[in-house]
């Protein structure tokens, strides 16, 4: 949904003669090694099979041998792939007695017990819940999974189909000298089982990723003179790519909170239909020593994104509905023989909860039909929009030979994309005032939000020029060029995709309804009363717009306003190099190079109404109370925040009071987060759950969020690069060709740019440099060579046996490999703690980094691959705690070896992000090559490609929470196994 089109798809045109070739590629697993963690847990090779055949065939239109139609050619091509993999799932399961209501747990003496719930609390497993319970394994292989009395694991291996069909026809008529036509056609469908959103026992799974693509397009070169040409070239991309389920039908609700793998597919069909329309005209024009160059392109962009997701009811499980509304009451302790500890009852009443089936929640999505706005919500209606946006862009560019060594080449483009558009109107924006900025609106508590049309404001004013030179330099020996250039580019960086997102934040045309807690107590909290629930509670809501931000936040506190800055501009980006090229022996060259780039006015969005922690002095006392619950620690076993006169040290509080109900300080998660020091989490659950009193944490107190997109995000990249080229040469050894080239360079950023929505809330909008790092793609070095031998044996080699059978035998022979080494990925060291800002998923506080008492260059001596007893580790295990963490746990002293610290609260870690590099990366790829000649028409080749020749691990490494049981640990690869391709070509 992001970019422009490509309307020239490459293919080869027809010739005079007829030309083709039949191939296939074949990989199994027999010929495959297997993977590094497979072969550490004796676990065998899955099975994999994959095919991937075709052909080509191009010549003249007419019958071989026979009559043709002068000047008519076409040319055809088929590849089709059938893949089979295996891929392994681990899911939990129940075990045999308490698939029939009993439940086993260990007593205060240590003793493994049973217990009857069922007969304890006299009743039946709930018939629904029984269905569930029937559609999960009744078997078990795995021991790590689950607690081992009631919750087991299975492993389970599912197959992974991936279907694809590829069809190319391209035909050329030159109906005179001077005129060219050529017209093409391709189409391309796939499917692949998607095991990564199909998590349930299914197999085969039944999501499918299906993506119908049909491209055309047809080009009149017209040679209007020999010094001038002209090429018109039209071209259309239509794509559907959709998300499929394979059921009849959905089932009337799903339910969440069961204590194993749920069977229920919850995933619902999404997808987008886009269609994208070129006119290209370009131009040459030869004026003496002055080659010119210009042209036109029109694009024209449909894209109708639909989504399904949440309009099936969710219900969810809840302990807290015990003993409510016809629930068996909780169970206590009193009730165990032998005693019971917290966990384990809490355990047995989540068991409880679940033969009852107690539902303690629902949700479910409501949307507009875009096809009858004016009836409000539709219960089965798809979130859908029908978005527009059109480029042009023109150009002009000269290559004039200034002296017969020296080229200089400059031109001017033109660039205006049109501010994204709903064709109907059928979007929701905040209404900007007279004289308001988008920022303003946004932040303004009386904000009001209506339908609009389009997006932003034009963006004409979109010139780039660029320059080139390039200078033979004579009289040193051997022949060297000199060359630089710069230019300056307009791209479209996500500007469809981040914009719908942006706007599809304000609720209004989808509403996701989920009923109170007493609500829900009130209608009758049990499975049973499903359908009662769903029909009470799960109602459309009123359909109201306009409407202001505080009717929508008085309505549910966790709302969103969104818009994309109504002067956003088009990001461009600037580049220049600067080279230096030498012929330094026979066929081989030499280049040192220097590259540089800036991009400028990228596309982020942020949310302006960051909670405020500071200046309310909230982050303080935050620190107050978390010293004054350590002291109670200390003193008296249980970790109280509150103000205690009795303990020496312990301090009034003075922002707490100020909120409603004290800020609820005998509530345990409020305690936990205190103990944690994350005031930015703890403001959020205040803001939330209303519970702010005369606290201010917020500019607009009407939302949780404002979200602005605009140009806020920047990119510098610097490399040095050195390339070697050995031209394919002869010698009495074989004839080989050889490059190689070394890049060593940085790139830093302040935004990832990696996300389709580019949504990257900041972690302190009041310290924008904390997002100043080296990106996430940032590979400080890399080697690459790849080079091809042809062994001396065969006609015309150094050793040619004369004989024709045997030159076929032994003829045609090559060796080619491609080589790898660079620095592993960057990675960041987290405590994704809310100590100044909320932690939300990839975003705000879970980008907060840690404290450290060593440097850059201590640090990254610390990584590097550690095999352990305790497992495989990609940081030093020295600075790992006992429990898998790198941090002690809050209020006691640190570990030995600790060299890493949570921020304070009102703090962000002082690390920077992606400041460390992980282990080095390897890889060669080889292949043999047997050409063999049948008769002068006909040749075949045979191949054989490896894929990680050596068997290499790349072990994956990624950002670390120190607070993860699991810190520094290494437990995949980034690359596959070795891979063995056996291919086979009939050329003629």
């Amino acid at each position: 949904m992001a970019g422009s089109s490509a309307v020239r798809f490459v293919t080869p045109a027809g010739t005079e003669e007829f030309h083709g070739e039949v191939f296939w590629f074949h990989r199994n697993k027999v010929l495959n090694a297997n993977s590094f963690f497979n072969n550490a847990a004796g676990i065998p090779r899955p099975n994999f099979i994959r095919n991937q055949f075709g052909f080509q065939l191009g010549g003249p239109v007419g019958i071989p041998g026979g009559p043709r139609i002068k000047n008519l050619f076409f040319f055809a091509t088929f590849e089709g792939i059938r893949q089979r993999s295996q891929s392994g799932l681990t899911t939990t399961v129940l075990t045999p007695d308490a698939r029939r209501g009993v439940f086993t747990y260990i007593d205060n003496a240590g003793v493994r017990r049973t217990i009857d719930l069922l007969a304890l609390r006299g009743i039946s497993i709930d018939p629904t819940i029984a269905s569930f319970i029937a559609r999960v394994p009744n078997q078990s292989n795995l021991t790590t999974v689950g607690d081992g009395l009631n919750t087991t694991g299975l492993q389970i291996v599912r197959s992974t189909p991936f279907d694809r069909d590829t069809s190319a026809y391209r035909v050329d008529y030159n109906p005179s000298p001077r005129h060219h036509l050529e017209f093409i056609y391709r189409r391309a469908g796939e499917t692949i089982g998607r095991t990564d959103i199909d998590t349930t026992f299914n197999n085969p799974v039944i999501v499918n990723n299906v993506g119908p693509t049909n491209f055309g397009a047809a080009a009149w070169v017209w040679s209007i003179s020999p010094r001038f040409n002209n090429e018109i070239r039209f071209g259309a991309n239509f794509t559907a790519p959709f998300f499929n389920v394979n059921r009849s039908q959905n089932p009337p609700f799903f339910l969440s909170g069961l204590p194993f793998t749920n069977p229920d597919v919850t995933f619902l069909p999404q997808g987008r239909d886009t269609q994208i329309v070129t006119i290209i005209d370009n131009a040459s024009l030869q004026l003496g020593a002055h080659s010119l160059r210009f042209g036109v392109q029109f694009d024209w962009l449909k894209v109708r994104p639909y989504n399904e997701a949440g309009i099936v009811p969710t219900l969810g499980l809840s302990q807290q509905v015990l003993g409510v509304g016809g629930n068996p009451a909780a169970l206590t302790a009193a009730l165990f023989p032998g005693g019971i500890n917290v966990t384990q009852l809490q355990t047995a009443n989540s068991f409880l909860t679940l033969y009852s089936g107690a539902i303690g929640s629902l949700s479910r999505t409501f949307n507009v039909n875009a096809s009858r706005p004016t009836a409000g919500f539709d219960p089965t209606a798809t979130q859908t929009r029908d978005l527009r946006l059109n480029q042009l862009g023109t150009y002009i560019a000269d290559q004039w030979r200034i002296r017969p060594n020296v080229t200089i080449n400059a031109g001017l483009r033109y660039d205006y994309v049109t501010p994204l558009s709903e064709a109907n109107a059928f979007a929701l924006l905040p209404v900007n005032p007279a004289g308001a900025t988008t920022a303003q609106t946004l932040l303004n508590p009386g904000g009001i939000v209506n339908f609009a049309g389009r997006f932003w404001r034009p963006d004409r004013n979109n010139f780039a020029p660029n320059v080139s030179v390039a200078w033979d330099i004579k009289g040193l020996g051997q022949p060297t060029v000199l060359r630089g250039g710069y230019s300056l580019a307009y791209i479209n960086d996500e500007a469809i995709r981040a914009a719908d997102n942006s706007i599809l934040t304000n609720p209004g045309l989808s509403t996701t309804l989920a009923p109170t807690l007493a609500q829900v107590q009130a209608a009758g909290p049990r499975l049973s009363n499903a359908t009662n629930l769903i029909n009470t509670l799960l109602v459309p809501p009123p359909f109201n717009v306009p409407y202001s931000y505080a009717s929508q936040f008085a309505i549910t506190t966790n709302t969103a306003f969104g818009s994309p800055d109504r002067n956003l501009q088009t990001p461009f980006y600037q580049q220049w190099n600067v080279s230096l090229e030498r012929e330094i022996f026979r066929d081989t060259v030499l280049t040192v190079r220097y590259v540089g780039n800036r991009s400028t006015n990228l596309i982020r969005a942020v949310d302006l109404n960051q909670l405020d922690v500071i200046n309310n002095g909230f982050a303080a006392d935050v620190a107050r109370a978390r010293q004054n619950g350590f002291l109670a620690l200390a003193a008296t076993g249980v970790f109280n925040p509150a103000f205690n006169p009795a303990i020496p040290g312990s301090q009034p509080l003075t922002v707490f009071p100020n909120l409603a109900g004290g800020g609820l300080l005998t509530n345990s998660t409020i305690r936990n987060l205190i103990q944690t020091g994350e005031a930015g989490s703890l403001a959020g659950i205040y803001i939330t759950n209303r519970l702010t009193g005369s606290v201010v944490f917020q500019p607009n107190p009407n939302a949780l969020a404002t979200n602005i997109l605009n140009n806020s995000g920047f990119s510098n990249y610097h490399g040095l690069q050195v390339e070697f080229r050995r031209r394919f040469s002869r010698s009495i050894a074989g004839d080989f060709l050889i490059q190689a080239n070394y890049t060593y360079s940085k790139t830093l950023t302040n935004t990832a740019g990696t996300g389709q929505t580019r949504f990257e809330a900041l972690l302190d909008n009041n310290q924008p440099s904390l997002e100043n790092s080296r990106a996430p793609f940032d590979i400080p070095h890399i080697f690459k060579a790849n080079g091809i031998y042809e062994l001396p044996f065969g006609q015309g080699k150094t050793l040619d046996p004369g004989n024709g059978f045997l030159r076929r035998l032994v003829g045609g022979f090559q060796v080619g490999f491609f080589l790898e080494i660079g620095s592993g990925p960057p990675f960041g060291i987290y405590s994704r703690r809310g100590t100044i800002n909320r932690v939300t998923g990839g975003t705000r506080g879970d980008l907060n980094t840690v404290d450290t008492t060593l440097t850059r260059g201590q640090l990254q001596r610390l990584v590097g691959i550690f095999r352990t007893p305790r497992g495989l580790f990609f940081i030093n295990p020295n600075v790992i705690n006992f429990d898998g963490r790198a941090v002690q746990p809050d209020g006691q002293a640190p570990f030995n070896g600790q060299v890493f610290f949570n921020p304070a609260p009102g703090r962000a870690g002082s690390l920077q992000r992606f400041i460390l590099n992980g282990p080095r990366r390897y890889n060669l790829d080889m292949n043999i090559v047997k050409r063999t000649p049948i008769n002068e028409r006909v040749n075949t080749e045979l191949r054989f490609e490896f894929f990680n020749t050596f068997n290499s691990p790349i072990f994956n490494v990624g950002d670390q929470n120190v607070n993860a049981t699991n810190f520094g640990r290494v437990t995949s690869t980034f690359n596959g196994p070795r891979n063995i391709q056996v291919a086979f070509k009939i050329i003629f």
